[in-house]
Parts: C-alpha cells; sequence; structure tokens
C-alpha cells in the first residue's frame, strides 16, 4: 500500500524517489520547521533501459493510482506506472508511454514538465521548449498502451497563446 507516501522526481539523476508516509516527519502544529537530517527513499524507481526515466519532471496520480512521470529529456514522453510497479525499488517498463507527434508541422511532447489530470481523468501535459504547447488527452486515449505516437484530443500551440516555457499545469477544484 502506498496511500499517503511522497513520490519526488529527482531529475538530476534520472530517478523517482518514494518515501513511505511512515519515514516522513510529522508536521508540527505549532508552525516551526521539522528538519530530518537524512530521510533515506523507500523505493527508488530508475530507467528500464528504454527511456522510461529521463530526467523526470511533473508527477501526477490519477484516479486508479496510476503515477505518471513527464521525461524532460529524450525520449520527451508521458510514463504511466501502476501502483504495483511503484511499491518496490527497480526499473519498471512503463505500463503507458505517450510519445509526440506532430500536429501542424509542430511536436506535441517537447521536454515535458507539467503534467495534472482533471476530475474527468483528461491529462494537460506543458511543454516547456518550443513550440511550447499544451496536449490534452481524453481519458479514452489513457486506457491501453496507445499507438506511437499518440496525437492528442487538443493541442493548444503558437503565438497567439503567448506561452513562453511553460512549466506546470493544474486544474482548478470542481466546489
Amino acid at each position: 500500500d502506498y496511500k499517503g507516501d511522497l513520490y519526488v522526481a529527482n531529475n538530476g539523476t534520472t530517478t523517482i524517489f518514494g518515501f513511505s508516509a511512515t519515514s516522513l516527519p510529522a508536521v508540527n502544529p505549532n508552525g516551526t520547521a521539522t528538519t530530518t537530517a537524512a530521510l533515506i527513499p523507500t523505493e527508488t524507481l530508475s530507467d528500464d533501459g528504454s527511456g522510461s526515466i529521463q530526467a523526470p519532471w511533473a508527477l501526477a496520480f490519477d484516479g486508479y493510482g496510476d503515477l505518471w512521470s513527464s521525461n524532460a529529456n529524450a525520449p520527451n514522453t508521458v510514463v504511466e506506472f501502476k501502483p504495483t510497479q511503484i511499491t518496490a525499488t527497480g526499473s519498471p517498463t512503463p505500463n503507458i508511454t505517450l510519445a509526440s507527434a506532430t500536429v501542424s508541422s509542430n511536436a506535441t511532447l517537447v521536454a515535458p514538465n507539467g503534467i495534472g489530470f482533471d476530475e474527468y481523468g483528461d491529462l494537460a501535459v506543458a511543454s516547456s521548449a518550443s513550440p511550447f504547447g499544451i496536449a490534452g488527452f481524453g481519458p479514452g486515449q489513457l486506457k491501453t498502451n496507445p499507438a506511437s505516437p499518440l496525437t492528442p484530443d487538443v493541442f493548444l500551440v503558437g503565438t497567439t497563446t503567448t506561452l513562453n516555457a511553460p512549466a506546470g499545469v493544474t486544474f482548478g477544484p470542481s466546489y
């Protein structure tokens, strides 16, 4: 079980660290910071030899508990790992890999840095390198490993968007 665990995209060493909820310092209710000299990851996920984890930048969980990671370096993909793949140290092969497609002469995933899910299961991916687009994938596109490359359902790109190296995406609350 990984509920409440902390996952960190360790961009500099091309790994994803998982920290067990029980190993994390408790939040101090009086407002003073609690420090921990050495926090050792419970799990370390690394590349499977096929570019599965390359400079991970953004992490997000979908409604099924799957962990998604953006790979900001080549191969410029977004990958999904099932819950069973992230609870132990290893080099898991992604369950789903979203590779860059070309839409109107523009790559849809270039140094993807931001990923986020809305309440309906739609995934938005921000590319922080030119052409600075936002690719939107519907939940139907994310059920099984799609054909590669996968053309997003929505692609926001172009100078009129005024995007310049977007690095994060999120959807507002539904209340």
